[in-house]
């Protein structure tokens, strides 16, 4: 598999070697998703960073009303989250719009 998320960066900057094997290390072990699947609910701790290898994912939160707000999408070598580490809880939610 290609990996999307060096294609994505190869765009804006030269990769070296060893930085494309370090960005293939991320991806050797993928989790696969169904259509419509929450990867992260808010409250959840934060466990690490979700890379989109292939399919749609969003970012959304629900309102007090229960209405999905829809904050971000995601496509093939989008970063899911970068900053989660600032923190402890997730404040959103990340699900899926297709297989992925």
């Amino acid at each position: 598999m290609t990996n999307p998320l060096t294609r994505k960066l190869s765009n804006f900057v030269r990769l070296s070697e060893d930085e494309r094997q370090a960005l293939d290390a991320l991806i050797s072990r993928p989790t696969s998703y169904a259509s419509q699947t929450d990867i992260v609910c808010e409250g959840d701790p934060t466990s690490g960073v979700y890379f989109v290898l292939e399919g749609w994912a969003y970012r959304y939160k629900v309102g007090s009303d229960g209405r999905r707000q829809i904050m971000a999408y995601f496509v093939p070598g989008d970063i899911c989250d970068q900053r989660i580490f600032v923190l402890k809880r997730m404040d959103h939610n990340i699900g899926t719009l297709t297989d992925a």
